[in-house]
Protein backbone atom coordinates (compact mmCIF):
# COMPACT_ATOMS: atom_id res chain seq x y z
CA UNK A 1 0.00 0.00 0.00
CA UNK A 2 1.22 3.47 -0.85
CA UNK A 3 -0.23 6.50 0.93
CA UNK A 4 0.16 10.23 0.43
CA UNK A 5 0.97 12.77 3.11
CA UNK A 6 0.25 16.11 1.46
CA UNK A 7 1.75 18.99 3.43
CA UNK A 8 1.46 21.42 0.52
CA UNK A 9 -1.49 23.81 0.02
CA UNK A 10 -2.30 22.20 -3.36
CA UNK A 11 -4.55 19.37 -4.48
CA UNK A 12 -2.65 16.10 -4.85
CA UNK A 13 -3.30 12.40 -5.30
CA UNK A 14 -1.76 9.04 -6.11
CA UNK A 15 -3.17 7.18 -9.11
CA UNK A 16 -2.50 3.71 -10.42
CA UNK A 17 -1.36 3.27 -14.00
CA UNK A 18 1.24 1.99 -16.44
CA UNK A 19 4.40 3.82 -17.37
CA UNK A 20 6.15 4.18 -20.71
CA UNK A 21 8.37 1.24 -19.73
CA UNK A 22 5.20 -0.96 -19.62
CA UNK A 23 5.66 -1.39 -15.88
CA UNK A 24 3.05 -0.69 -13.25
CA UNK A 25 3.48 2.62 -11.45
CA UNK A 26 1.78 4.98 -9.06
CA UNK A 27 1.54 8.49 -10.46
CA UNK A 28 1.74 11.45 -8.10
CA UNK A 29 -0.32 14.33 -9.51
CA UNK A 30 -0.26 17.82 -7.99
CA UNK A 31 -2.54 20.61 -9.22
CA UNK A 32 -1.92 24.19 -8.12
CA UNK A 33 -4.56 26.83 -8.90
CA UNK A 34 -4.27 30.60 -9.25
CA UNK A 35 -6.31 33.62 -10.33
CA UNK A 36 -5.01 36.46 -12.45
CA UNK A 37 -6.42 39.92 -13.15
CA UNK A 38 -6.10 42.53 -15.88
CA UNK A 39 -3.14 44.13 -14.08
CA UNK A 40 -1.16 40.90 -14.14
CA UNK A 41 -1.55 40.13 -10.44
CA UNK A 42 -1.58 36.40 -9.69
CA UNK A 43 -2.99 35.03 -6.42
CA UNK A 44 -3.28 31.49 -5.11
CA UNK A 45 -6.60 29.66 -5.19
CA UNK A 46 -6.61 26.53 -3.09
CA UNK A 47 -8.96 23.62 -3.54
CA UNK A 48 -8.80 23.39 -7.35
CA UNK A 49 -10.00 19.89 -8.14
CA UNK A 50 -7.96 17.29 -9.97
CA UNK A 51 -9.83 16.05 -13.06
CA UNK A 52 -9.91 12.27 -12.72
CA UNK A 53 -11.42 11.64 -16.16
CA UNK A 54 -12.09 13.39 -19.44
CA UNK A 55 -15.14 15.67 -19.27
CA UNK A 56 -17.12 16.69 -22.36
CA UNK A 57 -19.37 19.71 -22.76
CA UNK A 58 -22.25 17.38 -23.66
CA UNK A 59 -22.55 13.83 -24.99
CA UNK A 60 -19.06 12.45 -25.71
CA UNK A 61 -19.77 11.61 -29.35
CA UNK A 62 -21.28 14.99 -30.20
CA UNK A 63 -19.25 17.51 -28.20
CA UNK A 64 -15.67 18.55 -27.53
CA UNK A 65 -13.73 18.11 -24.31
CA UNK A 66 -14.35 20.71 -21.65
CA UNK A 67 -11.56 19.33 -19.48
CA UNK A 68 -8.90 16.66 -19.91
CA UNK A 69 -7.99 14.09 -17.30
CA UNK A 70 -5.14 15.22 -15.05
CA UNK A 71 -4.23 11.74 -13.85
CA UNK A 72 -2.61 10.24 -16.94
CA UNK A 73 0.67 8.42 -16.19
CA UNK A 74 3.02 10.43 -18.45
CA UNK A 75 3.32 13.24 -20.98
CA UNK A 76 6.11 14.43 -23.24
CA UNK A 77 7.55 17.88 -22.57
CA UNK A 78 5.03 20.53 -21.62
CA UNK A 79 1.70 21.58 -23.06
CA UNK A 80 -0.72 24.50 -22.81
CA UNK A 81 -4.50 24.03 -22.71
CA UNK A 82 -6.76 27.06 -22.93
CA UNK A 83 -10.50 27.63 -22.80
CA UNK A 84 -12.37 30.87 -23.16
CA UNK A 85 -14.56 33.08 -25.31
CA UNK A 86 -13.67 35.40 -28.17
CA UNK A 87 -15.28 38.82 -27.84
CA UNK A 88 -15.95 41.20 -30.75
CA UNK A 89 -13.90 44.41 -30.58
CA UNK A 90 -17.09 46.48 -31.05
CA UNK A 91 -20.84 45.92 -31.38
CA UNK A 92 -20.97 45.71 -35.19
CA UNK A 93 -17.74 43.76 -35.69
CA UNK A 94 -17.84 40.87 -38.16
CA UNK A 95 -14.45 39.44 -37.17
CA UNK A 96 -12.35 39.14 -34.01
CA UNK A 97 -8.90 37.84 -33.25
CA UNK A 98 -7.56 36.03 -30.22
CA UNK A 99 -3.93 35.50 -29.34
CA UNK A 100 -2.13 33.47 -26.70
CA UNK A 101 1.62 33.93 -26.26
CA UNK A 102 4.40 32.64 -24.03
CA UNK A 103 7.92 33.85 -23.35
CA UNK A 104 10.11 31.17 -21.79
CA UNK A 105 12.96 31.71 -19.35
CA UNK A 106 15.56 31.24 -22.09
CA UNK A 107 13.95 33.93 -24.23
CA UNK A 108 12.14 31.60 -26.61
CA UNK A 109 8.81 32.99 -27.79
CA UNK A 110 5.65 31.22 -28.87
CA UNK A 111 2.32 32.61 -29.98
CA UNK A 112 -0.86 31.39 -31.61
CA UNK A 113 -3.64 33.49 -33.12
CA UNK A 114 -7.12 32.50 -34.21
CA UNK A 115 -9.63 34.40 -36.33
CA UNK A 116 -13.27 34.22 -35.29
CA UNK A 117 -16.10 35.38 -37.55
CA UNK A 118 -19.82 35.76 -37.23
CA UNK A 119 -21.99 32.99 -38.63
CA UNK A 120 -21.50 32.49 -42.37
CA UNK A 121 -22.56 30.00 -45.03
CA UNK A 122 -21.49 28.72 -48.42
CA UNK A 123 -23.38 30.48 -51.22
CA UNK A 124 -23.79 29.42 -54.83
CA UNK A 125 -22.80 32.20 -57.20
CA UNK A 126 -23.15 31.24 -60.86
CA UNK A 127 -21.47 27.83 -61.01
CA UNK A 128 -19.25 28.29 -57.96
CA UNK A 129 -19.60 27.89 -54.21
CA UNK A 130 -18.13 30.89 -52.41
CA UNK A 131 -17.99 31.97 -48.75
CA UNK A 132 -20.91 34.20 -47.81
CA UNK A 133 -20.53 37.38 -45.81
CA UNK A 134 -20.43 36.84 -42.05
CA UNK A 135 -23.19 38.07 -39.77
CA UNK A 136 -22.22 40.46 -36.97
CA UNK A 137 -20.17 38.51 -34.52
CA UNK A 138 -21.48 37.54 -31.09
CA UNK A 139 -19.25 36.42 -28.22
CA UNK A 140 -18.10 32.97 -29.37
CA UNK A 141 -16.76 30.18 -27.14
CA UNK A 142 -13.47 28.85 -28.50
CA UNK A 143 -14.74 25.31 -28.93
CA UNK A 144 -14.19 22.77 -31.67
CA UNK A 145 -17.94 22.83 -32.35
CA UNK A 146 -17.29 26.13 -34.18
CA UNK A 147 -14.07 25.03 -35.93
CA UNK A 148 -13.69 23.16 -39.21
CA UNK A 149 -15.03 19.63 -39.09
CA UNK A 150 -18.31 17.80 -38.69
CA UNK A 151 -20.26 15.00 -40.34
CA UNK A 152 -21.36 14.63 -43.98
CA UNK A 153 -24.58 12.70 -43.49
CA UNK A 154 -25.34 12.57 -47.21
CA UNK A 155 -22.13 10.69 -47.96
CA UNK A 156 -21.86 9.04 -44.54
CA UNK A 157 -18.44 10.48 -43.78
CA UNK A 158 -16.91 12.50 -40.97
CA UNK A 159 -13.88 14.67 -40.37
CA UNK A 160 -11.72 12.39 -38.20
CA UNK A 161 -9.82 15.36 -36.73
CA UNK A 162 -13.01 17.01 -35.47
CA UNK A 163 -16.31 15.19 -35.96
CA UNK A 164 -18.31 17.84 -34.03
CA UNK A 165 -17.36 20.90 -36.11
CA UNK A 166 -18.73 22.87 -39.05
CA UNK A 167 -18.13 22.99 -42.80
CA UNK A 168 -16.98 19.47 -43.65
CA UNK A 169 -18.25 17.78 -46.82
CA UNK A 170 -16.64 14.73 -48.40
CA UNK A 171 -14.83 15.61 -51.64
CA UNK A 172 -15.59 19.27 -50.86
CA UNK A 173 -19.19 18.90 -52.05
CA UNK A 174 -20.69 21.47 -49.75
CA UNK A 175 -24.37 22.30 -49.98
CA UNK A 176 -25.72 25.74 -50.75
CA UNK A 177 -26.36 27.39 -47.40
CA UNK A 178 -24.15 24.96 -45.47
CA UNK A 179 -22.66 26.65 -42.43
CA UNK A 180 -18.93 27.32 -42.46
CA UNK A 181 -16.42 27.16 -39.65
CA UNK A 182 -16.31 30.30 -37.52
CA UNK A 183 -12.90 29.67 -35.97
CA UNK A 184 -9.84 29.47 -38.21
CA UNK A 185 -6.09 29.65 -37.91
CA UNK A 186 -4.35 31.74 -40.55
CA UNK A 187 -2.55 33.07 -42.33
CA UNK A 188 -4.56 31.42 -45.14
CA UNK A 189 -8.29 31.10 -44.58
CA UNK A 190 -10.83 28.88 -46.35
CA UNK A 191 -11.90 30.34 -49.69
CA UNK A 192 -13.11 27.29 -51.61
CA UNK A 193 -14.89 24.02 -50.71
CA UNK A 194 -11.93 21.81 -51.68
CA UNK A 195 -9.87 23.15 -48.78
CA UNK A 196 -9.71 21.04 -45.62
CA UNK A 197 -7.83 23.04 -42.96
CA UNK A 198 -6.77 21.63 -39.63
CA UNK A 199 -9.47 22.30 -37.01
CA UNK A 200 -8.53 25.43 -35.07
CA UNK A 201 -8.68 25.69 -31.30
CA UNK A 202 -6.77 25.89 -28.05
CA UNK A 203 -8.52 23.11 -26.15
CA UNK A 204 -7.81 19.43 -25.46
CA UNK A 205 -8.21 16.85 -28.23
CA UNK A 206 -10.15 13.67 -27.35
CA UNK A 207 -8.37 10.34 -27.67
CA UNK A 208 -10.76 9.23 -30.41
CA UNK A 209 -9.92 12.12 -32.73
CA UNK A 210 -6.94 12.34 -35.02
CA UNK A 211 -4.06 12.80 -34.54
CA UNK A 212 -4.40 11.27 -31.06
CA UNK A 213 -6.40 8.28 -32.25
CA UNK A 214 -3.35 6.88 -34.00
CA UNK A 215 -1.55 6.69 -30.65
CA UNK A 216 -4.41 5.38 -28.51
CA UNK A 217 -6.33 2.95 -30.73
CA UNK A 218 -4.08 -0.01 -29.85
CA UNK A 219 -4.73 0.20 -26.11
CA UNK A 220 -6.11 -3.12 -24.87
CA UNK A 221 -9.07 -2.15 -22.69
CA UNK A 222 -9.69 -5.76 -21.61
CA UNK A 223 -6.12 -6.11 -20.38
CA UNK A 224 -6.44 -2.80 -18.53
CA UNK A 225 -9.66 -3.96 -16.83
CA UNK A 226 -7.90 -7.19 -15.83
CA UNK A 227 -5.05 -5.28 -14.21
CA UNK A 228 -2.57 -6.09 -16.97
CA UNK A 229 -0.42 -3.79 -19.07
CA UNK A 230 -2.64 -2.37 -21.84
CA UNK A 231 0.26 -1.54 -24.17
CA UNK A 232 1.15 -4.24 -26.71
CA UNK A 233 4.42 -2.42 -27.33
CA UNK A 234 6.22 0.61 -25.90
CA UNK A 235 3.77 3.51 -26.21
CA UNK A 236 4.47 6.82 -27.89
CA UNK A 237 5.81 9.43 -25.43
CA UNK A 238 3.00 11.79 -26.54
CA UNK A 239 0.23 9.24 -26.04
CA UNK A 240 -1.35 11.26 -23.23
CA UNK A 241 -0.63 14.75 -24.55
CA UNK A 242 -4.01 16.40 -25.13
CA UNK A 243 -3.02 19.78 -26.57
CA UNK A 244 -3.00 20.55 -30.29
CA UNK A 245 0.48 19.80 -31.66
CA UNK A 246 1.31 23.51 -31.95
CA UNK A 247 0.70 23.95 -28.20
CA UNK A 248 3.23 21.32 -27.14
CA UNK A 249 6.75 22.21 -26.08
CA UNK A 250 9.95 20.17 -25.84
CA UNK A 251 10.49 20.77 -22.11
CA UNK A 252 8.24 21.06 -19.04
CA UNK A 253 7.44 24.45 -17.52
CA UNK A 254 9.87 25.91 -15.00
CA UNK A 255 7.74 28.74 -13.62
CA UNK A 256 8.23 32.39 -14.41
CA UNK A 257 7.13 32.05 -18.04
CA UNK A 258 5.32 35.17 -19.25
CA UNK A 259 1.78 34.62 -20.54
CA UNK A 260 0.00 37.15 -22.74
CA UNK A 261 -3.67 36.87 -23.73
CA UNK A 262 -5.54 39.10 -26.14
CA UNK A 263 -9.13 39.13 -27.43
CA UNK A 264 -10.57 36.96 -24.65
CA UNK A 265 -11.89 39.68 -22.34
CA UNK A 266 -14.98 41.89 -22.80
CA UNK A 267 -14.55 45.67 -22.60
CA UNK A 268 -10.77 45.44 -23.06
CA UNK A 269 -10.91 45.71 -26.87
CA UNK A 270 -7.39 44.88 -28.07
CA UNK A 271 -5.69 45.41 -24.70
CA UNK A 272 -3.56 42.44 -23.67
CA UNK A 273 -3.62 40.77 -20.26
CA UNK A 274 -0.18 39.55 -19.18
CA UNK A 275 1.08 37.68 -16.13
CA UNK A 276 3.84 35.30 -15.08
CA UNK A 277 3.40 31.66 -14.18
CA UNK A 278 4.11 31.19 -10.47
CA UNK A 279 7.31 29.49 -9.34
CA UNK A 280 6.58 26.57 -7.05
CA UNK A 281 9.17 24.57 -5.15
CA UNK A 282 7.46 21.23 -4.88
CA UNK A 283 9.41 18.43 -3.26
CA UNK A 284 8.27 14.83 -2.95
CA UNK A 285 9.92 11.86 -1.28
CA UNK A 286 9.06 8.19 -1.06
CA UNK A 287 9.45 6.81 2.45
CA UNK A 288 9.93 3.07 2.23
CA UNK A 289 11.42 0.73 4.85
CA UNK A 290 12.94 3.62 6.73
CA UNK A 291 14.66 5.17 3.72
CA UNK A 292 13.75 8.36 1.85
CA UNK A 293 13.96 8.48 -1.95
CA UNK A 294 13.29 11.65 -3.97
CA UNK A 295 10.40 11.59 -6.45
CA UNK A 296 11.08 13.67 -9.54
CA UNK A 297 8.20 16.05 -10.31
CA UNK A 298 7.74 18.03 -13.52
CA UNK A 299 5.16 20.66 -14.43
CA UNK A 300 4.00 19.30 -17.78
CA UNK A 301 0.62 21.05 -18.14
CA UNK A 302 -0.62 24.62 -17.88
CA UNK A 303 -4.39 25.15 -18.05
CA UNK A 304 -5.78 28.65 -18.63
CA UNK A 305 -9.47 29.56 -18.36
CA UNK A 306 -9.98 33.12 -19.56
CA UNK A 307 -13.67 33.18 -18.57
CA UNK A 308 -12.80 32.49 -14.94
CA UNK A 309 -9.40 34.23 -15.13
CA UNK A 310 -7.70 31.18 -13.67
CA UNK A 311 -4.50 29.30 -14.42
CA UNK A 312 -3.61 25.85 -13.10
CA UNK A 313 -0.25 24.11 -13.06
CA UNK A 314 -0.22 20.31 -13.12
CA UNK A 315 2.84 18.47 -11.82
CA UNK A 316 3.48 14.76 -12.34
CA UNK A 317 5.88 12.18 -10.92
CA UNK A 318 6.18 8.42 -11.48
CA UNK A 319 6.78 5.92 -8.68
CA UNK A 320 7.52 2.32 -9.78
CA UNK A 321 5.17 0.11 -7.81
CA UNK A 322 4.13 -3.48 -8.47
CA UNK A 323 0.44 -4.31 -8.11
CA UNK A 324 1.39 -7.22 -5.84
CA UNK A 325 3.56 -4.99 -3.63
CA UNK A 326 2.89 -5.93 -0.01
CA UNK A 327 5.03 -3.18 1.49
CA UNK A 328 3.60 -0.03 3.00
CA UNK A 329 5.10 3.25 1.94
CA UNK A 330 4.45 6.93 2.21
CA UNK A 331 4.81 9.73 -0.30
CA UNK A 332 5.62 13.01 1.43
CA UNK A 333 4.80 16.21 -0.48
CA UNK A 334 5.50 19.81 0.44
CA UNK A 335 6.06 23.17 -1.26
CA UNK A 336 9.05 25.04 0.13
CA UNK A 337 8.00 28.32 -1.47
CA UNK A 338 4.52 28.19 0.09
CA UNK A 339 5.99 27.32 3.48
CA UNK A 340 8.28 30.36 3.35
CA UNK A 341 5.31 32.61 2.54
CA UNK A 342 3.35 31.21 5.49
CA UNK A 343 6.23 31.80 7.91
CA UNK A 344 6.99 35.32 6.62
Amino acid sequence: MLELLNESPWSAGLYTGWGRDRQHQMTLVVKAGFRFDARGTVSAEQGVEIETSDRHYDAPLTSALEAASDIVPFKAGGELLLSGTAYPPHRTALVAKTEAALVFADGRRWSKSLRITGRRRWQRKLVMMLPGDPEPMAPTPIRYEFAYGGVDRVRQALEARNPVGLGFAKYGRVANGQEMARIEKGPAFVSKPSEHPAPAGYGPIPAGWQPRRGETENVDEEALAAGLCPYAQQPSPTMFNYAPPDQRFPAPFAGGEAVTLRGFFPNLNDTAVSFQLPRLQLEAHLSLEGALQPVALVCDTVIVDTELSTVSLVWRGAIPWRRSEAKTGWVLLHDAAAEREESA
